[in-house]
Formats: structure tokens, C-alpha cells, sequence
């Protein structure tokens, strides 16, 4: 079958799905036609920036460059991520080794993100704690965070997640209740401790790994009992 037999919107549908700027880059170098479609619909996919980078060049190639079709930005090894950050965050966003002391979009309007990466903080010798503003978060399915703490507060209002993974290197922290009212969890993964009984309301329910010390309730039947009893796991 011949591409260009279908239609544009099923072609640019193809191309959203790929995943890097270099699968775009070479299907714009086959015809004029992959080329004006390419344009169109954006040809970088991802940016991968570290501190061997220059920012002002970073930040300049950003606000002049279409970034519409953009699905990924890694950052690592910044000593403020957030300055780094400041464009429209894409779907996967992952801050690695960073000494991130705030994450969130600085524009007004909520992110798009569905998945995002934080492991912190090996610039500095002591737990640092990160502010996040969860609100920004509520197309969020996916976080892994590794870091020393952080607020979460308004971390209810991500209520589409579906996996959470979360490691505070200051320890003893409890595990909110509300965790249990996520509706789509299918996976948690935490070192904050259930001290407190909680009930999952999550039907998807298929993994719960945390230190407890009461036994937890789970509406899913997908998930193992002994992912909910108590335990003496630290």
C-alpha cells in the first residue's frame, strides 16, 4: 500500500505515534510529500538536554523551533531544572539527577504530562525537600519519584493516576489515605508507611508494595491478598 493513498489525517496520526526526532527526520528525507507532512505536523519528538549544554542556546532553539509534535524532554545533571522546563511540557517529562527544589509548569494552564520521571538529588550530600504543585498534574498517569520529600497535600487532585511509585530518602513518612480513592491505580509502590488502615477503590487494583502496620482492603480482585496484610517490610 501507498502511503500517500491515505488520508492526512490517518498519515498524521502515523506520525504522532513515532517516538523519536530521528524516525521523523528520516521519513522527511524520503519525498517532498513526508517533508511538507513532517513540517506540518512537527518534527521534533524529543529533547534530551544535560549540563554539558548550553542553556541560552538551549533556551533559544526552544521559542524558535515547533515543539506541537514534541513527546519527551529529559533533563540531567541541572542544577535548576525548572529553568530548563520552562516551555510547554509534553507528555513525558523525567528530571534525573537534578537539584530540583521545584517542579511544575510555569505557564497557567494545567500540563498535559502523563508521565513523569523525578530521581533526585545526587548534586547534594543531605534529602532536599521538592515543592510540587500537584494541581498542575491532572492528566497525570504515571509518576516515579525519587527524592527526599515533598508535599502532597493537593496530590488528590491527580486522579487519573494509574501507577505511582515513591521513594523518600527521609524516612518514616505515612502513606495518605486518600491513596485508596484513586480510581484507575493499578500499581503502587512506595517506602511510606500505612499506619492507618485504607481501602482501594481501584477495581484495576493489581499491585501494592508498602511497609504497613495494619492490614490494608482493596475492592479489585486482580490483586494478591498478601500485597494488603501487614507487615514488618522497611
Amino acid at each position: 500500500m501507498i502511503f500517500t493513498s491515505l488520508s492526512l489525517e490517518l498519515i498524521a496520526y502515523i506520525l504522532d505515534l513515532l517516538g523519536s526526532t530521528q524516525d521523523m527526520t528520516s521519513i522527511a528525507s524520503t519525498n517532498q510529500f513526508f517533508r511538507y507532512m513532517c513540517k506540518k505536523n512537527g518534527v521534533i519528538k524529543d529533547i534530551v538536554q544535560s549540563s554539558g549544554n548550553d542553556f541560552l542556546e538551549f533556551w533559544i532553539g526552544c521559542h524558535r523551533s515547533d515543539l506541537s509534535a514534541l513527546h519527551t524532554i529529559v533533563i540531567k545533571k541541572v542544577v535548576n531544572p525548572s529553568a530548563w522546563l520552562n516551555i510547554k511540557w509534553p507528555k513525558r517529562v523525567e528530571i534525573l539527577d537534578c537539584n530540583a527544589r521545584y517542579i511544575g509548569p510555569n505557564e497557567d494552564d494545567c500540563s498535559t504530562s502523563e508521565l513523569v520521571i523525578v530521581l533526585n538529588n545526587f548534586y547534594s550530600p543531605l534529602p532536599v525537600f521538592v515543592e510540587i504543585n500537584w494541581n498542575k498534574f491532572k492528566n497525570l498517569l504515571e509518576l516515579f519519584l525519587r527524592i527526599g520529600m515533598t508535599n502532597l497535600a493537593n496530590f488528590h487532585n491527580c486522579k487519573l493516576l494509574e501507577k505511582i511509585c515513591i521513594d523518600f530518602t527521609i524516612s518514616d513518612c505515612s502513606l495518605p489515605t486518600y491513596f485508596g480513592d484513586f480510581y484507575y491505580l493499578k500499581i503502587l509502590i512506595t517506602n511510606l508507611v500505612g499506619d492507618k488502615p485504607i481501602k482501594f477503590i481501584s477495581p484495576l487494583l493489581d499491585i501494592c508494595v508498602c511497609p504497613k502496620k495494619c492490614d490494608f482492603t482493596a475492592v479489585s480482585t486482580r490483586i494478591s491478598p498478601r500485597y494488603l496484610l501487614k507487615n514488618d517490610f522497611r
